[in-house]
């Protein structure tokens, strides 16, 4: 007769959340710089307009600024 013996490792915690995280999706820590850029030969208008939709699509309470 074989007995079964429970594995005496505990089951791995989940990583710790850290408050920006808990919004869900893809977001990057704060203080983190992104970069975004234009296709060669982009104006200044090309590049505001993509701004501009870049910060429409970000969740209310996400900001995107030009440096």
């Amino acid at each position: 007769m074989s007995d079964v013996v429970p594995d005496p490792r505990p089951e791995r915690l989940p990583e710790p959340e850290a408050e920006w995280e808990s919004e869900g999706g893809a977001v990057l820590p704060p203080g983190v710089t992104v970069v975004l850029r234009g296709p060669e030969g982009a104006t200044d208008t090309d590049l505001e307009q993509a701004l501009e939709a870049a910060r429409a699509a970000l969740p209310e309470g996400y900001r995107l600024e030009r440096d």
